[in-house]
């Protein structure tokens, strides 16, 4: 069994790979700059906050009243 290559119809003729935008929907450096940025700044309060920060000195529990669960929930949320 072989294979034929597929029929290149007129209204396509000329239209190479080319054509496409290989880079469509890809970051840009800048982008994920900020994406990082914006991460980290919501990752410390999650480890000063947590049993490792504990441990350095920090203060056990969240503020404002939160369990450690959900104050890593809602910190890491806008992350993903």
């Amino acid at each position: 069994m072989g294979h034929t290559a597929p029929e290149i119809r007129p209204d396509h003729a000329g239209v190479g790979h080319t054509a496409h935008d290989e880079h469509a929907g890809h970051s840009s450096p800048d982008d994920m700059l900020q994406r990082f940025l914006i991460s980290l700044a919501l990752t410390i309060p999650v480890v000063i906050f947590s049993p490792i920060g504990g441990a350095l000195g920090f203060p056990d529990m969240p503020p404002f009243g939160l369990s450690v669960g959900l104050w890593g929930f809602l910190l890491a949320t806008p992350v993903v």
